[in-house]
């Protein structure tokens, strides 16, 4: 209820995402989607990096992310526990 009441509309798909120690997703753009796709992470650890809007960076566990997939984007996980992330796509309700 409460992630409901932070990010009301309707959602889409949720998922938690893992990326293995020693992994990376190669820097990619996906096509649009319909809605707004955010990320939560729920497990980090030091070498868990980030590459969005041609930065890289570390994310703040617990925090809420808006992240547009479209843009090139891409992670790594040099460190030595499985980073994992809550990826929600949603509707953004109109009015």
């Amino acid at each position: 209820p409460e992630l409901g009441m932070l990010l009301p509309g309707t959602w889409v798909q949720l998922r938690i995402v893992a990326l293995y120690p020693s992994s990376q997703i190669v820097a990619h753009a996906d096509p649009p989607i319909a809605g707004v796709r955010y990320h939560i992470p729920i497990q980090l650890n030091d070498g868990c990096w980030v590459f969005h809007h041609d930065t890289w960076k570390q994310l703040d566990l617990g925090r809420c992310y808006r992240m547009d997939p479209t843009q090139r984007h891409g992670a790594v996980n040099w460190g030595t526990t499985t980073r994992l992330h809550l990826m929600i796509d949603r509707h953004e309700e109109e009015g």
